[in-house]
């Protein structure tokens, strides 16, 4: 899927269901995203439920694409092996250096996991934000707990080149590529990122987190 597939949306909007999204199963649907990003010369992405796709560790990513993928597609899916490769090559995008990425996360999904999952598969996700968190040749946000936000982090946003928005919700991918609709996306990405934790900080909130949530 690159974005030129996009030139006119109507009144700028598309909408694609979980069953269409998964045609050519998960691996399919990573690499289109993985298509998106490489046609984009900035990618942006607010993910406040789940950790950003390219920053998932192998383990992660294999638990999360191992149950049905979407509320509104139940179906199990066969190619997670494969779906997992095609994650792992998208978190090489991030420091390939065709694309400038942005990507911002909350400590949500590592607190909601860190109560059901294996200890080790949250430890090496701790290490690979931390790791993320003083990388220099991408930004990765976390935005605290105590972040003074006047709105919720919410929903899960990917903004190609500031003029493609792609929201996830429950049942499929919504699409908007109207002006107004990506200038009110990025105002929203950028009151939050002024608020989210780089570099040092944000490597020293996730250590105090995992000693937290994982006893060290």
């Amino acid at each position: 899927m690159a974005m030129n597939e996009y030139p006119e949306m109507g009144p700028s909007l598309t909408y694609q269901r979980s069953r269409e999204c998964l045609a050519d199963g998960l691996a399919g649907q990573h690499r289109k995203y993985a298509q998106l990003s490489a046609s984009a010369a900035m990618v942006q992405a607010l993910s406040p439920m789940q950790v950003c796709g390219p920053l998932q560790t192998e383990q992660w990513a294999r638990r999360v694409m191992s149950y049905a993928p979407a509320f509104g597609d139940d179906e199990q899916r066969v190619d997670v092996e494969a779906a997992v490769a095609e994650r792992m090559a998208r978190g090489e995008q991030l420091t390939a250096g065709a694309t400038d990425f942005h990507l911002i996360s909350t400590s949500f999904p590592l607190r909601f996991r860190a109560r059901h999952w294996p200890w080790e598969v949250v430890a090496d996700q701790f290490e690979r934000l931390i790791h993320a968190a003083l990388d220099t040749r991408f930004r990765f946000g976390l935005l605290p707990d105590a972040a003074p936000a006047r709105m919720m982090p919410s929903p899960p946003v990917w903004i190609y080149d500031g003029r493609l928005v792609e929201y996830e919700t429950y049942s499929g991918v919504l699409y908007l590529s109207g002006a107004e609709e990506a200038a009110c996306a990025l105002r929203a990405f950028r009151e939050l990122a002024d608020l989210a934790l780089y570099g040092q900080d944000a490597a020293a909130e996730l250590r105090r987190m995992r000693v937290e949530l994982l006893g060290r």
